[in-house]
């Protein structure tokens, strides 16, 4: 079964029940120089800490980690709570962060393999550096495929298993992402990726699933389309902050049974709500009008140079 939200319909199905236990869940984050300060990660390992579980959190700056760890640990004192430095496109890092992960929790429940990386402004493949191509392609794709196996490793061999959970990102569903070639090609990738691993996963108790946040209104996605006006109108329109997305998306993830489920918060019904209600979402997180004023500008200045 799969649930969906209905912008403006009946509302969804309620989410399955959550397990009795408290879930015991490692995040995989990757954002250059900021860890896993802000962001859908964040947001998704202080909804799992609000219903009471124990969390892991990790990313690449050990000094945002620690900030991370004292953060959450002040707010939610009774809970478990560790932060790990790691690069997902590194193996040995990921199965440090698992073996760490199990250190603190004596296991892991949910491995959210989160990590996401894209091209600073559009640039076409053909003007693009070679180090930022591959660094996107070791972010997204390896870095999910470094985390199932490190999340294989410890699920494997628990009584209950576990459950891995991929997301997903434009591109995925195969549409043409240009000026954001490597990103689209990643997150096509994962859904291919999901397919195998359901398939390899069989009889192991692991499951595999894949959850798509929609548009989430974080550094990753503004940073890459701050100068177009029209791509900021969008994100209005159709864009949710992440503690949104993470309250909707956390209670499926601990409650969900079987294999091979895709959460979509944004679907089909929701896109066609939101345009209709889209007068009401003007600047809602961006004012297009100065972004339109600061393009025309600069277009200006460039011109008279």
């Amino acid at each position: 079964m799969r649930w969906r939200a209905k912008r403006g319909g009946a509302p969804p199905p309620p989410p399955p029940a959550a397990p009795a236990h408290p879930s015991r869940f490692a995040r995989s984050l990757t954002r250059p120089g900021r860890g896993g300060s802000r962001g859908l990660g964040a947001a998704l390992a202080e909804r799992f800490l609000e219903l009471g579980d124990h969390v892991v959190v990790c990313g690449r700056s050990a000094d945002a980690c620690r900030g991370v760890e004292r953060r959450l640990a002040g707010r939610f004192p009774e809970q478990k709570v560790g932060a790990v430095r790691c690069d997902v496109g590194v193996y040995a890092d990921q199965e440090e962060l698992g073996r760490r992960a199990v250190e603190l929790m004596g296991g892991v429940d949910i491995w959210v393999a989160n990590a996401g990386l894209s091209m600073e402004g559009k640039v076409n493949v053909r003007e693009a550096a070679p180090e930022a191509l591959e660094a996107i392609v070791r972010t997204n794709l390896l870095g999910p495929m470094f985390s199932a196996r490190a999340a294989f490793g410890v699920m494997a061999g628990q009584p209950d298993g576990g459950k891995v959970f991929l997301v997903d990102g434009t591109g995925a569903w195969g549409n043409a992402t240009p000026g954001n070639a490597a990103y689209g090609a990643t997150k096509r990738g994962l859904t291919q990726f999901l397919k195998t691993m359901q398939s390899e996963a069989q009889g192991s108790g692991v499951r595999v699933h894949m959850c798509s946040p929609g548009m989430v209104v974080t550094d990753l996605l503004v940073n890459s389309n701050r100068d177009n006006p029209k791509v900021l109108k969008f994100f209005n329109i159709l864009a949710e902050k992440p503690a949104t997305v993470a309250a909707w998306l956390v209670p499926r993830m601990r409650g969900v049974q079987g294999g091979g489920k895709y959460f979509k918060f944004l679907t089909t019904w929701g896109v066609m709500y939101r345009f209709a209600t889209a007068a009401w979402r003007r600047n809602r997180f961006f004012d297009v009008d100065a972004a339109r004023a600061a393009a025309r500008a600069g277009a200006a200045a460039k011109k008279a140079a």
